[in-house]
């Protein structure tokens, strides 16, 4: 639920591009309808799979951070994307909804939508009229010695460099964060933004461990302060193609420092 309550909070930098508000706000809707959980798999068998995601050589690595979407959905979301800016204490009801599974959540007023425009715009996001595509592609080289692997990146995908896993301790690391193994994911149709199944490992690091936002006053988020990194490795099933993708989140008295979220497609 971080996620869609950021996406209202001020940026210490540069405001994040219109696009990559919707995919944020798309992803939260969609993500719950169609990801489903492994149970927990063998450290052996990560470290294998993992391996062989991910091999020592050069890629030439798609950023999938563009998106396309049905007109009509974009201005919706856009009405809805409006709403959440002007009513902040709605983000409380999205997460009591999220945490006890209701997708969609019940329609509330303060989401800037009709009660007809949310259930028109729950039909086109049921149809999966948003995609992901994208927007360049860049050189990375791999490095996997002795259980660790390494990324070396630059200019768009410079953050990538500052992850790394260890297959060893099936954990993953970013500056001074662990990120501990979270879960495998098994996405089982192409009713998704990439379009395809794909499966994958996902760790995490976030502080505090459960953010409650009944716990705040959403008008004033002065006190709030979080981070949350993750990686995600995975394989896409209609392509071949490995799966990385990566997410950084820093709130500081309630203004995001860092703050990305990247699909990446590796060749």
């Amino acid at each position: 639920m971080v996620l869609l309550f950021c996406s209202s909070l001020p940026h210490s930098s540069s405001h994040m591009h219109f696009k990559n508000k919707l995919l944020v706000i798309c992803l939260l809707f969609v993500v719950p309808s169609w990801a489903q959980t492994l149970p927990p798999p063998d450290k052996a068998q990560i470290q294998k799979t993992v391996t062989q995601l991910l091999p020592s050589r050069n890629y030439t690595v798609a950023i999938m951070d563009g998106v396309t979407m049905n007109p009509r959905l974009q201005v919706l979301m856009l009405k809805f994307q409006q709403g959440i800016q002007k009513n902040p204490d709605v983000a409380q009801a999205i997460q009591k909804a999220a945490a006890a599974k209701q997708f969609p959540m019940p329609y509330d007023r303060r989401l800037g939508l009709t009660k007809a425009e949310y259930e028109e715009m729950q039909v086109l996001i049921d149809k999966r009229e948003i995609k992901s595509v994208s927007t360049c592609t860049q050189q990375v080289t791999v490095t996997n010695q002795a259980g660790i692997i390494r990324f070396t990146a630059k200019d768009k995908l410079a953050m990538l460099s500052d992850f790394w896993l260890d297959t060893n301790r099936n954990e993953a690391h970013v500056g001074e964060h662990i990120l501990t193994f979270d879960q495998a994911l098994d996405i089982t149709d192409s009713k998704n933004a990439y379009e395809s199944a794909w499966t994958g490992y996902r760790w995490e690091f976030t502080t505090p461990k459960d953010l409650d936002l009944a716990n705040y006053n959403m008008r004033d988020l002065s006190n709030l302060n979080a981070t949350m990194y993750r990686i995600i490795i995975g394989k896409i099933t209609k392509t071949g193609q490995t799966l990385v993708q990566i997410k950084g989140m820093e709130i500081e008295s309630g203004v995001r420092t860092v703050s990305f979220e990247t699909p990446l497609f590796f060749e």
